[in-house]
């Protein structure tokens, strides 16, 4: 964990300095004191602290994001994405790219709410036209684009698929 970041070079140290010690304690003092020199422990438990606090609040937000999205490819490529970050930081200890990550990761998600309530809207409206057993030959086009919309959302192209799917809820009213 973290931890091991901040904890792991300072107790290989101590444990060189205790066998240095015997031979020679100002060899063994002065290497001690190179690590604790050579290492910014504040800098590093503040980047840790940050990225746990950001990571939480971007997990909230990506666990409400992938209820509201149900689009599974989308998701999975969400999910895959916050590991990436995550990964960054657990595993590589590189707590500034995973802040940055996290960050990319929490502005994608802003884009998915508006796209996703525009497609829900489209498929309501669909959905309804069906009911009203509307001829498939006229909206058989619109589920093209449908589906062309739900294509670019699974690529993370949330933008790209919002206008998409407004382009179609307008087409749609013109019915």
């Amino acid at each position: 964990s973290g931890e091991d970041a901040l904890t792991g070079p300072l107790d290989t140290a101590i444990k060189t300095a205790a066998v240095t010690v015997l031979g020679d304690p100002v060899k063994a003092t002065a290497d001690l004191q190179a690590v604790l020199d050579g290492t910014d422990y504040l800098d590093l438990a503040l980047a840790m602290a940050d990225f746990d606090k950001k990571l939480k609040r971007v997990e909230q937000d990506h666990a409400r994001i992938k209820a509201y999205l149900k689009l599974p490819e989308a998701e999975d490529a969400l999910d895959q994405q916050l590991a990436a970050a995550k990964a960054r930081a657990l595993t590589d200890k590189e707590y500034g790219d995973a802040f940055l990550l996290l960050d990319q990761h929490e502005a994608l998600l802003k884009t998915v709410r508006p796209m996703a309530t525009a497609r829900f809207q489209v498929k309501g409206i669909i959905g309804a036209l069906e009911h009203e057993a509307v001829d498939v030959s006229t909206l058989q086009p619109f589920k093209d684009r449908i589906t062309a919309a739900e294509t670019a959302a699974k690529a993370l192209e949330f933008k790209t698929a919002e206008t998409a799917f407004e382009g179609i809820r307008t087409d749609l009213a013109v019915q």
